[in-house]
This record gives structure tokens, C-alpha cells and sequence, in this order.
């Protein structure tokens, strides 16, 4: 009885201690997750040619260049509230870049682009 008792209690502390933890204090998965949906859209239009090679390693770069900033603004352990706008702000720049490159008339050699 002891036993199961004393698992209820750490069972009861640990997740008491999770669910305090608030998740935006540092945390990037919002940005994380905004990211991979950009390399998705980039590689798809790669693959059907929407991009040309020079647009699509212009936004492999500026992916990069996001990816550098968010590292310098992680390095502390702690994604302060300037720093996340800034984020966020580079990343929706992004989003339209992506969105006007991929609706352009520029194509992959494949679909008619030379």
C-alpha cells in the first residue's frame, strides 16, 4: 500500500511540475514548426518546378540566415520578447518571399524556364 502510494505522490509531482513550466518561456516550437512548414513549401516547389534553381537557393540562404539569428537569440537559454518579434517578423518576410518566388513566372528548366 505504501508503494503505490508513494508512486501516486511522484506521479502527482511530476506532472504538477510539468503542467507550471510555462512553454513559451524560451521555448521555439512555434518558430520550429513555422520553419519546417517553410522548407516544406520551398522543397515542393523545387520538385514541381515553381522555383528556379537561383530563387530556390536564395531562400535556402535566407533559411539560413533565419536559422543563424534564432541560434544567436537562443544562446542565452532564453528567447526574450524583442527577440521572438524579430523572429517572427524575418519569418513572415520569408513567407511572402516564398509565396511571391513560387508565383512568378520564373520555372525550372523542366517546365519551360531556361
Amino acid at each position: 500500500m505504501r508503494r503505490i502510494l508513494l508512486a501516486m505522490a511522484a506521479s502527482v509531482a511530476v506532472t504538477g511540475s510539468a503542467s507550471a513550466y510555462d512553454w513559451r518561456y524560451g521555448g521555439t516550437s512555434e518558430i520550429d514548426a513555422r520553419r519546417q512548414s517553410q522548407r516544406s513549401s520551398i522543397e515542393e516547389g523545387r520538385r514541381c518546378g515553381d522555383l528556379s534553381w537561383r530563387e530556390y537557393w536564395y531562400l535556402r540562404r535566407r533559411e539560413a540566415q533565419i536559422s543563424a539569428h534564432e541560434r544567436l537569440a537562443t544562446r542565452d537559454g532564453y528567447l526574450a520578447p524583442y527577440e521572438r518579434r524579430r523572429l517572427y517578423e524575418e519569418l513572415a518576410q520569408v513567407d511572402r518571399e516564398i509565396y511571391r518566388l513560387r508565383h512568378n513566372d520564373a520555372r525550372g528548366w523542366w517546365r519551360g524556364w531556361y
